[in-house]
């Protein structure tokens, strides 16, 4: 690589086996791939807060082998409100879910 103008890349010690990154990473990607990099940014957010809205969109269900339409959206959010995951989901497969994560302890509050 000696002469391309190109930056060469090196393992992180502590990060998992077989990851490799650039020497001049971002300190968000670094802490996110498990880099000590002195901040104290909380990736781990835990979801406390389960939305469920009507999807006003044509998009499929993103259960494996679902062939029906989504009817239902299904966001996690952490305690304050920042939206950490969505799912677009038909009503038999979002049913499911809201039985599991009521059952896990998160608050569900439907604006269907």
């Amino acid at each position: 690589m000696a002469g391309t103008g190109r930056k060469r890349c090196r393992p992180c010690d502590t990060a998992r086996e077989g990851a490799v990154h650039r020497r001049r990473c971002r300190p968000l990607i670094l802490s996110f791939l498990g880099c000590d990099t002195g901040s104290s940014v909380d990736f781990a957010a835990e979801p406390a807060l389960l939305t469920i809205l009507h999807c006003r969109y044509p998009i499929r269900c993103r259960a494996e082998r679902c062939v029906s339409g989504a009817v239902t959206i299904l966001r996690k959010s952490e305690a304050s409100g920042r939206p950490l995951r969505q799912i677009e989901l038909c009503i038999s497969h979002a049913e499911i879910v809201i039985r599991r994560e009521r059952h896990r302890g998160l608050t569900v509050s439907d604006w269907r």
